[in-house]
């Protein structure tokens, strides 16, 4: 399997439109960082009879994007790099089998399911409890952020899409989006959120194993809630994850 890098934003639209059919079945959401993958060279394809692949180059693996339109014309994936496909879809009945034992077909394997829930802030009751020695405020210096950053990369599977490099490290701490909690005066946890206008992503939540059943998790998200909310009609989104494996199929 031989990657062709993506060197303008008008040859990708001209891939994915003449791939992108009607009954065509994709996962392909990269539009908005489309552009910003192709000036780093990230961006990168392979074309397959009627399907086509684009990877995206990660800090860890390749993200794999397709347009499948022959499911029984399978590629070999043969890239000595991790592969990694996330498939979303919307219920139990909206499983795509089809997609799954297609990938399946090309050697993949499935590892993990992520479900997603979601909520507005001005129908959401927060239950507070008054935990003594704990205090929980956004980062106040760079080393607090990088402590964050540290502890999720060490708890969390790298291959799930929740790997932070170190050089996010400045952009997070300008951002004001890293809680931290500290518990008797230790640190005891972190909370990393994102926001979208009036939309809020729960990202990460760690707590440091020597102070967990305390219900500090609990308090780091009714401080991401709060800190977070634009106004009582912010919708707030969390995703709970699993691991994963080398090659790894993952919805």
């Amino acid at each position: 399997m031989k990657l062709n890098n993506i060197n303008s934003i008008e040859q990708y639209l001209a891939i994915a439109a003449r791939y992108g059919g009607k009954e065509c079945l994709t996962n392909d959401y990269l539009q908005k960082e489309t552009q910003s993958l192709i000036d780093n060279g990230q961006l990168s394809v392979f074309e397959h009879g009627t399907n086509v692949f684009f990877f995206v180059k990660r800090d860890v693996g390749l993200r794999v994007y397709y347009y499948l339109n022959d499911l029984n014309d399978f590629p070999k994936f043969d890239i000595q790099e991790d592969l990694i496909i996330e498939i979303l879809f919307r219920g139990d009945h909206g499983l795509p089998q089809e997609v799954i034992d297609y990938f399946l077909g090309c050697g993949f394997s499935k590892h993990l399911q992520r479900d997603q829930y979601s909520a507005i802030y001005k129908n959401i009751t927060l239950s507070k409890q008054d935990i003594e020695g704990l205090s929980i405020y956004i980062a106040k210096t760079k080393d607090e952020v990088a402590y964050a950053i540290d502890l999720f990369n060490k708890t969390f599977d790298n291959y799930t899409g929740n790997y932070i490099p170190e050089s996010e490290c400045d952009k997070l701490f300008s951002e004001k989006c890293i809680l931290i909690a500290r518990f008797n005066d230790r640190l005891a946890g972190a909370m990393h959120f994102r926001r979208e206008g009036k939309l809020i992503w729960a990202e990460h939540n760690v707590v440091e194993p020597w102070c967990r059943g305390k219900h500090i998790g609990s308090e780091l998200c009714n401080a991401f809630i709060e800190e977070a909310k634009v106004d009582d009609n912010t919708r707030i989104r969390d995703r709970l994850q699993g691991c994963m494996k080398r090659w790894a199929l993952y919805m």
